[in-house]
């Protein structure tokens, strides 16, 4: 399996599976897993390189702690939640496309999509970014307790509005 490249612009956990299954599946040893892990890093990934103290680039689980600390969830929660409390709704785009960034947002934001606080907040900020104030009291009204159940009401209410739209 072919290792990517990671810049820091995406949620570094991501990152972290898909390096740890490619050095399993390929077999590396410590020295290669540094070799490839340092290689892969472009950007601001690859500054870690010279900035982290020469302890913390030793291994690859120590490289990798550096970037868990700069570019992993809890380093970038507070940017992830700021960013799903301004999103709204594209033109154009879809309920589903919506719901899929907000679902991928929350996860960067906060830990534990199967609480019902998470789901609590998804559903608030899925309702916020459809910047629809008829269809986002329609949607509170039908009492959603997960986001999968706030997406389909949108979707089947978005729906009926373009039927009724086209008599």
């Amino acid at each position: 399996i072919k290792l990517m490249r990671y810049n820091g612009s995406t949620a570094f956990e991501t990152y972290q599976v898909h390096f740890r299954t490619c050095a399993a599946h390929n077999g590396w040893k410590e020295r290669e897993k540094r070799a490839f892990l340092t290689a892969s890093l472009d950007g601001p990934a690859a500054e870690v390189l010279w900035t982290a103290g020469e302890q913390e680039l030793a291994t690859s689980e120590g490289l990798m702690a550096v970037l868990q600390k700069r570019f992993g969830r809890e380093g970038q929660a507070e940017r992830f939640r700021a960013e799903l409390r301004s999103r709204r709704r594209k033109s154009g785009e879809s309920i589903q496309d919506l719901a899929q960034e907000i679902r991928r947002m929350m996860t960067l934001s906060y830990k534990d999509p199967k609480s019902e606080t998470w789901q609590t907040l998804a559903i608030n900020a899925f309702i916020r970014a459809i910047n629809d104030q008829k269809l986002a009291l329609r949607i509170r009204d039908r009492e959603p307790s997960t986001l999968e159940q706030a997406t389909a009401i949108a979707l089947r209410l978005e729906a009926h509005r373009m039927e009724v739209d086209v008599d």
